[in-house]
């Protein structure tokens, strides 16, 4: 009997990259609002430093992730005269996220499978790989009207631990007092998702959407969300 489904977040509850805009457009965006809350606070920098000095080497941090096996720490970035500032960060690194968060949809189905999940009585999840604090992911499932229907969180930013690896599945499944054959991962990349997942004996569906299913009867592949209620 499954307890609790996790999802991951991206491309599986969330669209990040929705809208008419490109990811770097909305960073754009972030950055300055980023620097009207600077200003706000009376701290002096100019746009142009933090593009240079913390946009850009963040960004080119982040195709280093997966040989690292660990997310960098965006604040590590920031100038060091906002450095000495530390209790705006998070407010710092929100402002910047803000525009990703408004334009981000729910994949199509999500709010009906998550709702139908918990009218069951079980619990639901989030186990994902994050490049910036959980609160950012926290604050889009609220304008979506999605932070409802989750009743647990697991960021590797925030954990330090990440997927593929065991630990972060194994973090979620004791904070939740859930069971690994008592569980459900749901995710879009089945090396990161599926194969850790079943490799610690979580129950794991593949949501392979954008994957030819025509000849394949593997009831643990599916291409809409709402196939999962099917499954448990």
């Amino acid at each position: 009997m499954i307890k609790t489904v996790f999802f991951d977040l991206g491309n599986t509850i969330l669209d990040y990259h929705s809208g008419n805009l490109t990811d770097e457009e909305k960073d754009i965006i972030g950055l300055w609002r980023m620097h009207g809350k600077l200003k706000e606070y009376g701290i002096e920098v100019q746009f142009e430093e933090l593009m240079n000095t913390f946009y850009y080497p963040w960004v080119s941090s982040l195709s280093k992730r997966d040989e690292s096996g660990k997310e960098f720490d965006i604040v590590s970035f920031l100038p060091e005269k906002i450095k000495e500032s530390s209790g705006l960060f998070m407010e710092l690194i929100l402002e910047f996220h803000e525009p990703t968060a408004r334009f981000a949809r729910p994949i199509e189905g999500i709010r009906e499978v998550l709702r139908e999940i918990k009218s069951r009585g079980m619990k639901t999840g989030i186990i994902s790989n994050s490049t910036v604090p959980g609160r950012c992911h926290d604050m889009t499932l609220k304008y979506l009207n999605l932070n409802e229907f989750i009743d647990y969180s697991f960021y590797s930013y925030d954990l330090g631990i990440r997927k593929p690896g065991h630990d972060i599945f194994r973090t979620a499944l004791a904070e939740t007092g859930t069971l690994a054959c008592e569980s459900l991962m749901i995710g879009d990349r089945y090396e990161m998702d599926i194969i850790p997942a079943q490799e610690i004996g979580m129950n794991a569906i593949w949501y392979a959407k954008d994957e030819d299913l025509t000849d394949n009867n593997d009831l643990r592949r599916i291409k809409e969300l709402n196939e999962i209620l099917l499954r448990i």
